[in-house]
């Protein structure tokens, strides 16, 4: 939607690899297992639930640590909206 994107592929070749990378995910970790594993469909539900909440936390609390801390430094851009590179 008007964003300049690197690479050669365009923006409904790269929402339709979005959407089939979407679907895969989901029959792969949620569906798959409830057609296979013996148990009932909340386990598999909570379960499911349970790792995108935990690896969420993980990472959240990695990347806060990581950027707010005093040390931290946010380059600014000059007038011309550019950054220097070091």
């Amino acid at each position: 939607m008007g964003a300049k994107l690197g690479g050669k592929r365009k923006y409904n070749r790269l929402l339709v690899d979005v959407i089939i990378s979407k679907v895969l995910y989901y029959g792969i970790f949620l569906i798959l297992p409830l057609f296979t594993i013996p148990v009932s469909w909340y386990w598999i539900v909570g379960g499911f639930l349970l790792m995108h909440f935990t690896s969420g936390l993980v990472l959240s609390t990695i990347f806060q640590t990581a950027h707010v801390v005093p040390t931290s430094e946010y380059p600014v851009p000059d007038e011309e909206g550019e950054l220097s590179n070091n």
